[in-house]
């Protein structure tokens, strides 16, 4: 306290001139009560009864009966405490008198920088000539100074306080005269020099240039400073302010809304206090204005308003806005321009991108922002702005125009970096950033890398985190979303990946939303709708034409040759889809078309043409140095040669795919492969091994989440109970049921009929003939229908066994003749004409028996 002037927690009181300054108003005080508050504050260490205050104040004679003093009292509390019913400043002492309590909970109390304080006493008592407390608006740094000062002034030092900015010389010198109590004329750096190791503290000084000026002129005085940016000035020694600590800002924030919501403590939830300080960034003004909305929202209505922090703790005097429109002003242009390029980075960034994005002059313009406390430092030596500071630029940038060019800088810069770093670099970026606009550039690189690679794992958790990344602009969006759904589906997530693709097929471009549309096709029919599936895509083929989207035409057709029931139309559609992509640069997209009428001609019974398709994907996968892709393609060249009877080369292949599939945890197409091992170990006599890997290939299914082949793994054990030399329909007939229910309701027409066919084999084998009858012409109505006419073989065959259990050997041959006579026709693959001679000598058997 100087002897002017109070500092209590609600207010200023200038004593001499009788003026109280509160919230930016200014009251007055009469001369009595201007008397009253001088007596109290003079004798601050006891209470003054009654009784004195009328003799020394009020000049009344001992024994006076009034009660000026009472009223006098409440007229002062009023005007100076903030709450008159529960005063902290003038407090009553039941019978004795009153007295003043100067501290009291100050409105910018020294919460939470007890380290700083010691820091700037530290150097103070070691005589360091300048000390700066620099911080950006609302840190704090005024309370901090005055803490430093008062108790400099209780260990005897001297200290003269000064307001500035100062417009000149002589509005410098005047200020000083006032701090020292010195009258006009006189010399106040000659008073300066006669005080006990002075130190002035200068609260916003402007440029600073009056601080070096004194720091010159004298030998003995400390200069203090509160400040928004750095000084310049020769041994400036800077003591930094950044937002409280969590527990020092929840403590401050709750102390300010009891005072205008008793009980908001108790009402509120840890996270929502953790929310809304982390959001304020722990800066004392800001959390001082949220605590005062506590009068009309509760703490979780107000995180959920912190989206225009500006709005939210807007004040007369000191709001958030005019706080940090003070460090805007004083920017040059270059340097506005500057700070609202950064602001589009979303969290800590490296100081090399910021050089990156702003070009020449920006390592100077980052200095400067740095100085003038609005750029922060994070951890790892990367920059940041703070959520309020950001939040103030990007409007400053809105307002003029400048916020689209920001973003598209930023863009650029991001993509850049995505091409050019390595994954490792790409890798430590998204693990320690929030950046959204990094991760909408870097996120779809570095997933697509790392499923090219073959670190599934990595790929999988980088999906998970991507799919809850929110970013304003549609199309970072949806590329960030794409990869991440093909990654999720892979691996069963498929509700989610879903949901981001949903999203990519109505906010999207043409391009990516027929992309977004095509994946989430295949999942609904992997979900049992092949009917919605098929009409999308075709939806999505006619919108593609129509914007003349080549690459996703050719997509979209070979999508509708996969889900096609008809087989001779599939075919069709898949090779116009090869011949459109081989025009065009997508070769991974062609690789995949490749496969895809390679398994159509496999379904055909002609593994001669599917291998060659295979081979020549399998030739394109390793030109792109996709591992996991390459993997696949080696499991179906290997499957074409097991159908061909080329059983060791198709175990070499298969076997091959299994070993760089195992480690890339790709689970549906580790799946595909341990299968159809399976299957080629049962063909050459392996069948102990052959059953474990079906069951294992089983297991792998369910757990990708993946339908359709799930109805075919459960198939193929069914197939196996079989064909074991002891056939045993009762343990194969669940999984064949099973098998034939899931392949039904995705109207997978070709491997519905093949399962069914073994179903009816299955219900003949355990007498139940009608059953297996009935079965066996329903999957002959199918295959009619889809024009197979290898699988229709498929079904005369078990038509054959049915009737040689019934004893007609006659129409038994006349079925096995119609069987051979289609596959040979139709040039089937060595697999075929196996099963057929396998099934002749058990009906040779059978007849024979009987």
């Amino acid at each position: 306290m100087s002897a002017d002037r109070l500092e209590l927690s609600s207010c200023t009181v200038w004593l001499s001139t009788r003026r109280v300054e509160r919230d930016g108003a200014t009251h007055r005080l009469s001369a009595r009560e201007a008397a009253l508050l001088r007596y109290l504050a003079e004798r601050t260490e006891r209470v003054v009864g009654r009784e004195e205050l009328l003799r020394e104040v009020w000049r009344y004679r001992r024994g006076a009966v009034t009660r000026a003093v009472d009223h006098a009292v409440a007229r002062l509390r009023r005007k100076i405490e903030r709450d008159p019913a529960s005063p902290v400043h003038v407090l009553s002492e039941y019978g004795e008198g009153y007295r003043l309590v100067l501290g009291g909970p100050p409105s910018h109390t020294l919460v939470g920088r007890a380290e700083e304080l010691q820091q700037c006493l530290a150097a103070l008592h070691r005589q360091v000539r300048v000390v700066t407390v620099v911080g950006p608006g609302g840190a704090g740094k005024t309370t901090l100074a005055r803490a430093v000062t008062a108790h400099l002034a209780r260990t005897g030092r001297s200290v003269w306080e000064v307001a500035g900015p100062f417009d000149d010389d002589d509005a410098w010198v005047a200020a000083l005269r006032r701090a020292g109590e010195l009258p006009a004329r006189s010399d106040p750096l000659r008073a300066l020099a006669q005080q006990h190791r002075p130190v002035v503290f200068v609260d916003d000084p402007g440029p600073g240039a009056q601080v070096a000026q004194l720091v010159a002129q004298t030998s003995e005085v400390c200069v203090l400073v509160a400040s928004r940016r750095v000084l310049g000035v020769l041994g400036e020694h800077l003591i930094r302010l950044e937002g409280l600590h969590a527990s020092a800002a929840r403590a401050l924030f709750l102390e300010r809304a009891e005072a205008v919501s008793p009980g908001v403590g108790a009402r509120t939830h840890a996270d929502t206090l953790d929310a809304l300080v982390a959001r304020l960034d722990g800066l004392p003004l800001a959390l001082e204005l949220c605590a005062a909305r506590c009068s009309l929202f509760e703490p979780a209505q107000l995180v959920a308003r912190l989206d225009d922090p500006m709005a939210l703790l807007e004040h007369p005097s000191r709001g958030l806005r005019a706080t940090f429109a003070v460090s805007w002003n004083v920017l040059e242009e270059a340097d506005r321009r500057a700070l609202m390029w950064l602001s589009s980075f979303e969290g800590a960034f490296e100081v090399a991108w910021a050089e990156a994005l702003l070009g020449t002059g920006g390592l100077a313009s980052l200095q400067i922002l740095r100085d003038h406390s609005l750029l922060s430092r994070a951890v790892a030596g990367r920059m940041c702005l703070l959520d309020t500071v950001r939040a103030f630029v990007r409007q400053q940038a809105r307002r003029c125009g400048d916020w689209s060019e920001a973003v598209a800088a930023h863009a650029r810069l991001m993509s850049r970096l995505a091409d050019e770093a390595p994954t490792q670099e790409l890798m430590a970026v998204v693990s320690r950033v929030a950046d959204l606009a990094v991760l909408a550039a870097v996120g779809p690189v570095l997933l697509q890398r790392l499923v090219e690679e073959g670190r599934q794992g990595a790929a999988v958790d980088l999906a998970r985190r991507l799919a809850d990344v929110v970013h304003p602009e549609p199309e970072a969006q949806a590329r960030l979303w794409i990869v991440a759904a093909r990654v999720l589906e892979r691996v069963g997530e498929v509700e989610t990946a879903t949901r981001l693709l949903t999203w990519c097929m109505e906010h999207a471009s043409p391009p990516r939303s027929l992309r977004a549309l095509g994946r989430l096709a295949w999942l609904v029919a992997l979900g049992g709708d092949p009917a919605r599936a098929r009409a999308m895509a075709a939806d999505g083929l006619q919108l593609a034409r129509r914007r003349a989207q080549t690459a996703e035409e050719a997509q979209l057709i070979s999508l509708l040759a996969v889900l096609c029931s008809d087989v001779d139309e599939a075919r069709g559609l898949a090779e116009q889809a090869v011949a459109a992509l081989r025009t065009g640069p997508d070769r991974d997209a062609l690789a995949l078309a490749l496969g895809d009428l390679g398994v159509l001609w496999s379904q055909q019974g002609r593994a001669d043409r599917a291998l060659v398709l295979f081979e020549e994907a399998l030739t394109l996968r390793r030109s792109l140095g996709h591992p996991v892709a390459e993997a696949g393609a080696l499991v179906r060249v290997g499957s074409a040669l097991e159908a061909l009877d080329r059983f060791e080369p198709a175990e070499e292949m298969l076997r091959e795919g299994l070993a760089r599939l195992r480690p890339l945890a790709v689970i549906d197409v580790e799946a595909t492969a341990v299968s159809n091992l399976g299957l080629l170990l049962c063909a050459t006599s392996r069948r102990r091994e052959g059953r474990r890997l079906l069951v294992e290939g089983l297991e792998l299914y369910r757990s990708a989440g993946n339908r359709i082949m799930g109805g075919v793994g459960e198939g193929n054990v069914g197939v196996w109970h079989l064909e074991e030399e002891r056939p045993d329909a009762e343990r194969a007939l669940p999984h064949l049921e099973e098998a034939v229910q899931i392949l039904a309701t995705t109207q997978v027409v070709t491997g519905l009929s093949w399962f069914r066919a073994f179903l009816g084999q299955a219900l003949v084998r355990l007498g139940r003939l009608d059953e297996g009858l009935a079965a066996l012409r329903e999957a002959e109505a199918e295959v009619r229908e889809a024009q197979a006419p290898v699988s229709l073989a498929h079904v005369w065959t078990q038509r054959a066994r049915v009737q040689v259990l019934r004893g007609d050997l006659a129409d038994a041959a006349q079925w096995m003749e119609r069987a051979r006579h289609t596959l040979s026709t139709h040039r089937a693959s060595p697999l075929w004409w196996r099963r057929l001679h396998g099934l002749e000598r058990e009906l040779g058997v059978m007849a024979s028996g009987s």
